[in-house]
């Protein structure tokens, strides 16, 4: 798909998820446990070294608990903070009240030891919009795709949202990069690894 019209697509993606209703309230809450529970119960997850979490976003599923049913378990937790450059850094967090609003509003450690993720790690993925196949739409400052540009030998991508978020199919270039599974409140979904350099990996 030519540049011009991939941003087409995805800008109107956006505007139409974003349009759409979520769960709120009591009913995100409830579903929201659900959601934690599998992934928490994901084998990627039962089986990582560090977990890299993000701080959620009013339309998407709450992820405090997950916080802290790791913390509570002792898994090292990273959360990631936005550098000049527009990527990532991951830094670890012990507890959230330590979390300060960062330049987008979005939660994020304010200072700490720098961590490189890689095999072994789990990152936690946010977005706005999910298929079957892996793909996946942001809010369009491809910091994650930035962060995480190689598919193999890196750490393992896991997208968190609401089934509700999950369309037939999401726009994708040759720098977007796909995720390896998806956790919804209906349960888990695993995607193959692709060779990098093919389909957005």
């Amino acid at each position: 798909m030519p540049a011009a019209a991939l941003a087409v697509a995805k800008r109107e993606l956006r505007a139409r998820i974003l349009a759409s209703p979520v769960p709120r309230g009591d009913a995100a809450r409830a579903a929201g446990l659900v959601a934690a529970a599998a992934l928490l119960d994901a084998p990627e997850f039962r089986q990582a070294r560090r977990v890299a979490l993000f701080a959620s976003l009013g339309d998407e599923p709450p992820t405090r608990p997950l916080f802290e049913t790791l913390r509570l378990k002792g898994v090292g937790i990273l959360m990631p903070r936005v550098v000049p450059d527009d990527r990532l850094e991951f830094l670890p967090v012990r507890h959230w009240a330590a979390l300060r609003p960062g330049p987008l509003g979005v939660l994020e450690p304010p200072s700490g030891a720098v961590q490189e993720l890689s095999f072994g790690d789990v990152v936690v993925v946010p977005g706005l919009a999910f298929d079957r196949r892996g793909g996946r739409l942001g809010r369009g400052k491809g910091y994650y795709d930035r962060s995480f540009p190689s598919g193999l030998g890196g750490p393992r991508l896991i997208g968190y949202a609401w089934a509700c978020r999950i369309v037939a199919e999401v726009p994708m270039g040759p720098h977007d990069r796909r995720i390896d599974a998806l956790v919804t409140e209906f349960g888990a979904m695993r995607f193959e690894r692709r060779m990098e350099g093919h389909d957005g990996i």
